[in-house]
């Protein structure tokens, strides 16, 4: 990664134009892995560079829904998505101000920062206050921000989408091997 960020700032960090997305990515764990690298390949297509913003914390924490396990400390969370060379990465906490922002309010923040192409994102994608920047949201407002919408469908292993939640249920039932085998890797007890 050539740039890292810890705060959104309310300036352009970068001129040329940029495939991003958003997320948690608690456990990077192979779905999200496929959905880097397809961001890898869109990115080479259009000669774009890449960012991310990454959260720090996961939201249920201080949205008051209770803490769930956490499957990759933050540090290795970095070091795993770093492998993906990403040349922006804005890494920050998930803060009462960033959760009282609503959807609109935070896409002009990252606007403001950097000129996204494309915004890749899930079909469960929300966020803002009040969960409402959804996909529909963001094919709206896309056009006249500059970019459109790249909405990913999930990757399934044996008939169920791989999900940071799932992975979390398969732990906490003790079933590690499965758990493992949605991770990609060995899952540090």
């Amino acid at each position: 990664m050539s740039m890292i960020y810890h705060e959104l700032t309310p300036f352009r960090v970068t001129e040329s134009p940029c495939i991003f997305a958003i997320g948690t990515f608690d456990g990077v764990h192979i779905g999200h892995q496929a959905f880097f690298q397809h961001m890898d390949s869109d990115a080479k297509t259009k000669g774009c560079r890449k960012a991310l913003v990454v959260l720090q914390n996961h939201p249920r924490k201080i949205l008051g829904h209770g803490m769930p396990l956490e499957l990759t400390p933050d540090e290795e969370k970095i070091e795993l998505i770093s492998k993906f060379h990403f040349d922006i990465l804005i890494h920050i906490p998930f803060t009462p101000e960033i959760a009282r922002l609503v959807a609109a309010q935070f896409v002009e923040k990252i606007v403001a920062m950097i000129p996204i192409r494309s915004w890749w994102a899930s079909r469960d994608i929300a966020f803002g206050a009040g969960r409402t920047g959804t996909c529909e949201f963001l094919e709206k407002v896309g056009p006249s921000c500059g970019f459109d919408v790249a909405v990913v469908e999930k990757v399934h292993i044996d008939g169920a989408p791989v999900s940071s939640s799932r992975i979390r249920d398969l732990i906490a039932s003790g079933q590690y091997d499965e758990a493992e085998k949605l991770l990609g890797r060995p899952y540090k007890r």
